[in-house]
């Protein structure tokens, strides 16, 4: 698989297109809007106008009509007499217990207090004890009153019947009947407390009578037809469910013949491969670093497929939920937003086939697409992500919005649900395509912003050795790295992966840091070496560097920065030295071994490596800027003519932005110092004495 990747077959496009084609067409021919001919649904636009061709039921409408006429039939009750048996039981208990006690109150007159317990098991009715003895008390003609009065409000009320949503209704009327019984308001409340203690709710739903109700009611109505000749639904407008249900049973909406539909087959079939050849065109002509990149091809290959896949399996969900936004979410991180726009555009009208989807499908996927592709920049920044979590639900819920009030003429009853499901899917985007990155990265060793972010921290192990045992090799990679990122802002290249590769493309060095220039202090050992020996030990740090960028599992693409960062230039002190000492040097034997720089991020890297190295040998000799500049400008020409920058893709435009660049953080850096006035001797001493 490894060398299927590396090497290079002019027909692996080809191929790859040809296979994107032929399963898109696929897909779509199988999908929901060609099934052996073109489906009506619900929701979608007539391709024609419709009338009937024989009247028949309206069956929606009229089973509408029914329901509407069932709904007014009210539920029909009967009483539960247990309920008012129960009732008057416990009355009797209730008042042979008040009878019982004064009785007995009356023959133990020894006794200071004669309020025997009333409280029975199986009695609801519940009063203190001085209320009690207030009956007690009561003369037996005014006793026997309230006790009629008691039972015969009960009996009343119940042989009324209470439902279980009117007790507290009923409890008003106990009320109002004892009212009328009883003008005095300490008994009128005793009784009102025994009354609405035994009395409960005894009308019961008759449901077999109801029932029956509702059929008499549904038998009555009248079916709606449609007539012969009528008009169903016009050309251009929505198909509804009503709609539908006609069409249904008209035969409208059975599947036709492929023959009748091998026009609009053929058509869609010609438009989507021209579609397709369009973007592989774009890739090619304004991406042209994808052609030698088969992973990051394949990668795109892969995650169109498991799109157009996805999207045949959830064509009966809410089009909301077809993953186009996660897809371009993931291209956006994986590789960049302008091939994440182009990828939202392509896939958007390929799934409006497969999805069988609409004008608001399209115009949404497009709008939000794009958006998504524009805020992923924000992704590696961990402390934005809940922020992009936000601008993607309000400004995808907002859309959504604007779509429905404008497109659909049910917005009223899908408004609500629109923006629930736009909202749940936006948030299930950011975390399906965050939490998969890890996954993607691995498999197709693609390298993303959010772990090149995270190489950057000086608390990595090899930055912080690199800072610890080669402190001038580490100042040395902090000032390439910043000459290397704004040149890579500047041509549009990776100017994080610039960053990153500059941080680590002399970490060789950590095996001697010594016998470098930037980390001796004094003694030089080159001094006391024949220049072989030492060319040697200088061209090791890149072995020594790839060593340790594999061991510590670098991704693949900062290993080839570091690999590639001298290219196979020559190393000049040593070759000069060596030439003073032997007129027969050959000149490969000083020269670096490995591949010229194969991508612009480490040309970049090699630019800005020798420049860095090459101007801070000279800036403290009195150089003004002018001649830094002419400098720079010669050993940037250098490395052209030395054929290094032959496989970089850089652009002859490029290297003089890349100068440009360059010379703004030099500028930043050795800015020249202005020249203050003399001060006067008097004034100097005057200070120096306070």
């Amino acid at each position: 698989m490894i060398n299927f990747f590396n090497r290079r077959y002019p027909t692996f496009i080809v191929m790859l297109c040809a296979a994107t084609i032929i399963m898109t067409l696929l897909f779509i021919i199988t999908g929901a809007y060609i099934q052996d001919g073109f489906e009506l649904a619900v929701g979608s636009v007539s391709p024609k106008r419709f009338t009937a061709d024989y009247s028949v039921k309206n069956e929606v409408a009229t089973n509408k009509k029914i329901e509407e006429a069932i709904s007014t039939v009210s539920p029909l009750y009967t009483h539960n007499p247990q309920i008012q048996e129960e009732a008057l039981e416990e009355l009797d208990i209730f008042f042979s217990d008040i009878e019982k006690s004064a009785e007995k109150a009356v023959t133990d007159k020894n006794k200071q207090n004669s309020t025997a317990k009333i409280q029975t098991v199986n009695t609801k009715i519940y009063l203190s004890e001085d209320k009690l003895d207030y009956l007690k008390s009561l003369p037996k003609d005014k006793y026997d009153s309230f006790k009629q009065g008691v039972y015969e409000t009960t009996i009343s009320i119940l042989e009324q019947g209470i439902r279980e949503d009117s007790v507290a209704k009923s409890f008003s009327v106990v009320r109002d009947e004892l009212s009328g019984k009883e003008s005095n308001e300490t008994l009128l409340e005793l009784a009102y407390s025994i009354v609405t203690s035994v009395i409960e709710p005894n009308l019961v739903v008759d449901t077999e009578a109801t029932e029956k109700a509702k059929a008499e009611k549904a038998e009555a109505v009248e079916p709606i037809m449609v007539l012969k000749n009528q008009k169903i639904v016009d050309e251009g407008e929505i198909i509804s469910e009503e709609t539908y249900a006609i069409l249904e049973s008209l035969g409208y909406t059975a599947k036709v013949s492929l023959k009748e539909n091998f026009p609009q087959i053929t058509g869609v079939c010609v438009f989507i491969t021209l579609l397709l050849l369009l973007g592989f065109y774009y890739l090619k002509n304004y991406h042209n670093n994808l052609k030698n990149n088969k992973k990051e091809m394949i990668l795109i290959f892969t995650v169109y497929i498991l799109l157009i896949v996805l999207t045949r399996l959830l064509s009966g969900a809410p089009y909301m939920f077809i993953p186009i936004l996660c897809a371009t979410m993931l291209m956006s991180m994986l590789i960049n937003s302008r091939i994440a726009i182009i990828f939202n555009l392509i896939t958007t009208i390929i799934c409006y086939f497969i999805y069988s989807g609409d004008i608001i499908f399209v115009i949404y996927f497009i709008i939000a697409g794009t958006m998504t592709a524009i805020v992923t920049k924000n992704i590696p920044d961990r402390t934005k992500i809940l922020i992009v979590g936000i601008y993607m639900v309000g400004f995808n819920s907002l859309l959504i919005i604007s779509l429905t009030l404008f497109f659909d003429i049910n917005w009223q009853e899908n408004i609500l649900l629109n923006v629930g499901y736009t909202a749940v899917d936006s948030t299930l985007t950011l975390i399906i395509a965050i939490g998969s990155l890890p996954i993607w990265e691995a498999v197709f060793g693609v390298v993303t912003t959010v772990k090149l972010l995270d190489l950057i921290n000086p608390d990595k192990y090899l930055l912080k050795r690199l800072m610890l045992e080669s402190p001038g090799t580490y100042h040395h990679s902090l000032i390439v790295a910043n000459l290397a990122e704004a040149a890579a802002l500047r041509i549009n290249a990776n100017a994080v992966l610039a960053r990153v590769g500059s941080y680590y493309h002399d970490i060789g060095k950590l095996a001697f840091p010594h016998a470098f220039s930037e980390n001796s202090a004094g003694e030089n050992i080159h001094d006391k070496l024949d220049p072989y020996s030492s060319a040697k030990i200088i061209s090791e740090h890149i072995p020594n560097g790839i060593k340790l960028a594999q061991e510590n599992k670098l991704p693949k693409s900062v290993v080839d920065i570091i690999s590639q960062h001298h290219g196979n230039t020559l190393i000049k002190f040593f070759y000069h030295k060596a030439t003073q000492q032997d007129e027969n040097v050959k000149e490969e034997d000083f020269r670096y071994k490995y591949d010229k720089p194969q991508t612009k991020e480490a040309a970049i890297v090699m630019l800005a490596d020798t420049v860095e190295a090459a101007v801070r040998s000279v800036i403290n000799k009195g150089k003004t800027m002018e001649e830094i500049k002419a400098f720079v400008h010669m050993l940037i020409k250098d490395k052209l003519d030395d054929g290094q920058l032959s496989e970089s893709n850089l652009a002859v435009n490029d290297l003089r932005t890349i100068e440009d660049a360059f010379m703004s953080i030099f500028k930043g850096m050795y800015h020249e110092r202005i020249s203050y006035p003399e001060i006067k001797k008097e004034t100097t001493e005057n200070t120096a004495e306070e």
